[in-house]
């Protein structure tokens, strides 16, 4: 499998005005929904390749990350993220480093 970055945000100016967090936690639209059309791509390839392997009659159990509310699902790396800040301010971690990092998630809600 290859995932990737959604289509669309690399380079982008508002995608790289996100550089402050680590993953998508709020609502920026352009970055929201590249991200939704993304997990659905994803998935569905998970999907089909877990479908080739499984045996007849067997069995697959599936945990997904996600929440009701469109903010719920987020909240630990929305610390991470914060305390990644503050080791930033405190000189134990060098901004650039900050910058360049990212983790590409995303946790579906009923809303998104």
């Amino acid at each position: 499998m290859n995932f990737q970055v959604p289509k669309g945000l690399v380079g982008n100016n508002e995608a790289e005005a996100m550089k402050s967090n680590i993953c998508v936690t709020k609502g920026v639209p352009l970055i929201t929904k590249a991200y939704q059309e993304q997990f659905g791509d994803d998935f569905t390839m998970f999907l089909r390749s877990r479908a080739e392997e499984i045996v007849s009659g067997g069995r697959m159990v599936l945990t997904i990350r996600g929440s009701t509310e469109a903010e719920d699902g987020m909240w630990d790396f929305q610390l991470l993220g914060m305390a990644l800040m503050d080791m930033v301010a405190e000189g134990l971690i060098a901004e650039e480093k900050f910058r360049k990092f990212y983790i590409p998630i995303h946790a579906p809600t009923i809303k998104m």
